[in-house]
């Protein structure tokens, strides 16, 4: 957000010296000489617009591919730690009931979202945990996150 608004602080800040010179080169009496350096400075404040423009675009770029890549750091600590939650002391997956477990637990399961455990609560009961599957409630792709870490009793 700072960049934009120094970019853009840039550009008006030049737009102004560009109008202000073109103003100044108008007036009368003003030699040919003096024009030739009004319109040698007129390129130069062009030019340094044209290369903030292009720097700001490559903050841009940056900035956006930083949020990206923290964003799928984000992610994958939330999948850690939900991992980590469905362990128990030994280091051994806990198996959750999908037909009796909390909306809270439901949400430890990885790939799982609020909206996801309330939609396998509202299916419920399941005669096996494929269920979630064939029933659709879940993804192909989060039921095979899940089918070690559940059971349906």
């Amino acid at each position: 957000m700072k960049c934009r608004l120094l970019m853009l602080s840039l550009v008006f800040g030049a737009t102004l010296l560009v109008l202000s010179l073109s103003a100044c080169s108008r007036s009368e009496g003003r030699n040919k000489n003096t024009q030739a350096q009004d319109e040698q400075l007129q390129q130069q404040v062009a030019d340094a617009t044209q290369k903030v423009r292009e720097e700001g675009k490559q903050l841009n770029q940056q900035a956006e591919e930083e949020a990206q890549r923290l964003k799928q750091q984000a992610k994958a600590i939330k999948e850690g730690v939900k991992e980590g939650w469905n362990r128990n002391d030994q280091g051994k997956t806990v198996v959750i009931d999908v037909n009796s477990a909390s909306e809270a637990q439901l949400e430890r399961l990885p790939g799982i979202g609020p909206s996801d455990a309330r939609r396998i609560i509202n299916g419920r009961p399941y005669n096996s945990p494929h269920d979630l599957l064939a029933k659709g409630i879940l993804s192909g792709q989060q039921y095979e996150q899940v089918r070690d870490s559940i059971t349906a009793k």
